[in-house]
């Protein structure tokens, strides 16, 4: 991940496409939904960086969408083990 994060920020283009290909090819086999959101938004900087817009904001909506549905099943789970609490 340290590579990735280093060469899409890095001056060279040829770098930054280095890191694209990565990312892509890597982010397959990625199940954590925390790792997800970290190679989404490494990946949409890439993009953004080549000048690929439309995939920079395609990815940018993913990265928000992959970060809304955790907030949300995390404070589904505090609520639930808060309300528990109580029971006991």
């Amino acid at each position: 991940m340290h590579l990735s994060w280093t060469l899409v920020h890095s001056w060279q283009p040829e770098d930054v496409q280095c890191s694209i290909a990565m990312l892509e090819a890597s982010l397959v086999n990625t199940s954590s939904p925390l790792q997800k959101r970290e190679k989404l938004y490494l990946l949409d900087v890439g993009y953004y960086r080549s000048g690929d817009f439309p995939n920079s904001k395609m990815l940018l909506e993913q990265v928000l969408e992959v970060y809304f549905s955790f907030v949300h099943y995390a404070y589904k789970k505090i609520k639930y083990s808060y309300l528990n609490s109580y029971k006991s």
